[in-house]
């Protein structure tokens, strides 16, 4: 069985190597050159719910010119700051949030596939983009994958058609529904790429008007992000299997087999009670990739003509074999399905497995099953499966299970890049870890300063001892303070620390972050020098203020991002911004009114 088994999967991973020209074929593209249909183009996390894998992007077609189309999300994918740290004259051509759609959206949302017809296009930054009354002018055109719209853009594509009310997903929704009248059931609000009216403002689309924006500090982290993309519509006559990946094809039937947490790169074992089904999440040999292997089943010895056969596993259990091998390919998947199905191996589909992609095909001769799997590194991964029909069950299991490991990838390079790459995917369910403490400290600096918090928090707790760590696990916790579930009085030690440190890294803006961490730090009295106005925090959370705010704009107050927001009681998302506080020492700050338009200096005297 074993030389059956070899001479299979030889077939297979010698036509790997083979390249082939792809014949054009007819393909019916007029869902993508009518303006306001809907297509289905790659795959991101929306339901809120991983165990069940990425859903497909639906998009709405906006425009369509000269064999292209401008896709935009029908919905708001994501919420994001415009800029993840508070600076003047933040532009498109130069915030993280570029960074973040042309990085880590571009990667994880797009197979490599599908990234080969999205254009490269010139996005104009003029003045001639930024015609709102708030808006202060344009800035320097950028090339990039993903963009979002400008306000010239917005109102001409929006005018005759409603497509400003935009719904959140449930990741986003679920996030912050309690953060911001901005995202609830019926719609969600998201930045434009044009400047709002202050030098660190962004204009911010208002979904509760017909066409409205407003202009919104560039940190404010619950603005939403609806990204838009131009696609080469003769790509895809070319490439027609491209829309079959784009699909709901994610592998249904097993998710009532696995786990929750099965996907976990974390765990080394995974017993599975109930069922008596029992095995381990392996690590494959010398390549970063895992799987799931059933109970029973015992690595064999490998030969050198395994090795040269490219066998990387071969696993035994009775009569059952699953064997796995991993070679160089110079075939696009698409063009691999076409040339299995000439030798005559039946196609199960195209599937996104965990973020990558793979073809399942069968011998039914020879009762095999196998999952090739691409790594986005011009490699194969096959795992095949013999008797099929006898351990199918198990098989589905570990083709579900398959996956690649999290890139340990770094923001680097110009704010501004727009060079595409191909790069792995990243597992959005994996918790990351690093090789050595080292390597945690600097991926937690980089995490945290490309906001990504919770990532951060985790190579924090491997790099405890290691430096100035502690200052960076001060800053941590008290963003994810609501998250910790940490007490008032905990909270009010990380106050204390902070303010200690308050020139290390961000640790102005964190002090004044969220209502928890504002609140130690505006507790007391302030006074302006001239004693013309005066600010009051007591501990029961009232507050006074002589400094001008907007009249009746409610009874309560919370502070987001160094934002005070005003509020009635349940009419939370007629809420006012007040005030912005800029932390300047531990006795010393600025606070902006909104009504005044004007800065005030306060010092604090008790």
């Amino acid at each position: 069985m074993r030389s059956l088994i070899c001479v299979i999967l030889c077939i297979a991973l010698c036509l790997s190597f083979s390249m082939f020209s792809s014949a054009e074929q007819d393909v019916d593209l007029s869902v993508f050159e009518t303006i306001g249909e809907t297509v289905y183009f790659g795959h991101y996390e929306q339901d809120n719910d991983i165990a069940n894998g990425k859903e497909p992007i639906k998009w709405t077609v906006i425009d369509v010119n000269n064999g292209k189309c401008l896709l935009l999300s029908e919905k708001v994918l994501a919420s994001k700051p415009f800029n993840n740290t508070l600076k003047e004259d933040i532009t498109w051509e130069n915030c993280s949030l570029r960074v973040w759609l042309n990085d880590d959206f571009f990667q994880t949302a797009f197979s490599s596939n599908e990234r080969e017809v999205i254009l490269l296009s010139q996005v104009d930054n003029s003045e001639t983009q930024d015609l709102s009354t708030i808006s202060r002018g344009g800035s320097n055109n950028t090339e990039d994958s993903l963009f979002i719209l400008s306000y010239t853009e917005a109102k001409t594509f929006f005018d005759s058609r409603l497509l400003n009310r935009a719904t959140a997903s449930n990741v986003v929704y679920q996030d912050r529904k309690n953060s911001a009248s901005y995202f609830n059931n019926e719609y969600a609000g998201y930045w434009l790429r044009s400047p709002g009216y202050k030098s660190t403002d962004q204009l911010f689309i208002v979904p509760f008007q017909p066409f409205g924006v407003l202009s919104n500090p560039i940190t404010f982290n619950w603005c939403g992000v609806r990204p838009a993309l131009w696609i080469d519509l003769n790509s895809l006559k070319t490439n027609p299997d491209i829309l079959n990946l784009s699909k709901e094809n994610i592998i249904e039937g097993y998710s009532n087999v696995l786990e929750d947490d099965m996907l976990s790169l974390q765990l080394d074992a995974l017993n599975w009670d109930g069922e008596g089904k029992k095995g381990a999440l392996i690590d494959l040999r010398d390549i970063n990739w895992k799987m799931w292997l059933p109970e029973g089943f015992v690595a064999d010895e490998l030969t050198e003509a395994d090795i040269e056969d490219n066998y990387i596993g071969y696993y035994l259990r009775d009569n059952d074999i699953i064997a796995v091998q991993y070679s160089d390919n110079s075939t696009s998947l698409a063009e691999w399905q076409k040339e299995l199905t000439n030798r005559g191996f039946m196609i199960e589909g195209l599937y996104n497995l965990n973020g990558s992609e793979a073809v399942l095909y069968r011998d039914e001769d020879a009762d095999t099953m196998t999952a090739s799997v691409l790594d986005g590194k011009g490699k194969l991964l096959e795992v095949t499966f013999y008797p099929y029909s006898s351990i199918s069950e198990e098989a589905d299991s570990v083709i579900s299970s398959i996956q690649q490991e999290a890139s340990k990838k770094r923001l680097s390079g110009a704010a501004g890049s727009s060079k595409r790459t191909s790069g792995s995917k990243e597992a959005t369910d994996v918790v990351p870890t690093a090789a050595s403490q080292e390597e945690a400290y600097q991926e937690m600096v980089d995490t945290y300063k490309a906001g990504k918090y919770e990532d951060s928090y985790s190579y924090y707790e491997q790099a405890k001892g290691y430096q100035d760590v502690d200052k960076y696990g001060n800053l941590l916790k008290a963003r994810l303070c609501f998250d910790l579930k940490l007490k008032d009085s905990e909270i009010e030690t990380l106050e204390k620390a902070i303010v200690n440190d308050i020139d290390f890294a961000d640790s102005k803006d964190v002090l004044v972050c969220n209502s928890k961490m504002a609140h130690f730090y505006l507790l007391g009295y302030w006074r302006t020098s001239n004693g013309m106005h005066g600010y009051e925090v007591r501990s029961d959370w009232y507050s006074n203020t002589t400094v001008p705010a907007i009249p009746k704009s409610g009874d309560y107050y919370t502070i987001m991002d160094g934002t005070y927001w005003s509020y009635f009681d349940g009419k939370w998302d007629d809420r006012v911004a007040q005030y912005k506080f800029t932390p300047i020492s531990k006795s010393k700050m600025e606070m902006y009114s909104y009504q005044a338009k004007q800065s005030y200096t306060f010092s604090k005297i008790r």
